[in-house]
């Protein structure tokens, strides 16, 4: 078995796979900014939102229950 390979072929080959990774490297690159990217993007769109909460004390009143309907409509039970 001849196991030589000529010195032109190994270094096209050389030269091929150093062209698949730069390629590589480069796609690596771009998808990691993509990613910083899109967070970004999340965080940005998250951010526009004004988000508040209401502490509201309801009270019953002679032994009655104290029910509160908010804004969903469902009914929050209080204590007696």
């Amino acid at each position: 078995m001849d196991n030589n390979v000529p010195y032109v072929v190994f270094e096209g080959e050389q030269a091929r796979h150093e062209r698949t990774v730069r390629r590589l490297i480069i796609a690596l690159v771009v998808c990691v900014f993509l990613i910083f990217a899109s967070n970004a993007a999340w965080l940005w769109f998250f951010n526009q939102f004004d988000i508040t909460s209401d502490e509201i004390t309801v009270d019953g009143t002679e032994q009655g229950n104290a029910n509160y309907i908010g804004e969903s409509g469902v009914i929050n039970n209080g204590e007696d």
